[in-house]
């Protein structure tokens, strides 16, 4: 049995992780106007090696099904406090990036 307290550091572990998870998703999120499956492809990828790090660094091995539900809780707590803001820079970083390999392609 987990003890309450360890129990309660791995909600918080697992609500930053899933933070983490919504920023990499925001951060991909310009990139799936132009191009779906890579950007889906990097985000599962983050994504499960987000789900193995949590699993097995911070809960040792402890795999339970209320570690993944907090990970998915973190990333909804993401996606309703702070999305905004930092998706507007997101788009930006992204149109410079385009914007700058279109002239690389053009010369």
């Amino acid at each position: 049995m987990t003890a309450p307290a360890e129990a309660g550091i791995r909600v918080l572990w697992a609500l930053g992780v899933g933070c983490f998870l919504g920023l990499c998703y925001d951060f991909l999120r310009p990139l799936r106007s132009r191009h779906h499956s890579p950007a889906d492809g990097v985000f599962v990828l983050i994504a499960l090696l987000s789900w193995i790090w949590y699993n097995f660094k911070i809960c040792s091995g402890d795999i339970r099904l209320g570690g993944t539900a907090c990970l998915g809780l973190g990333m909804l707590l993401w996606l309703g406090t702070l999305s905004m803001p930092v998706r507007r820079a997101f788009y930006w970083f992204w149109l410079a990036i385009f914007r700058i390999i279109s002239v690389f392609f053009l010369l």
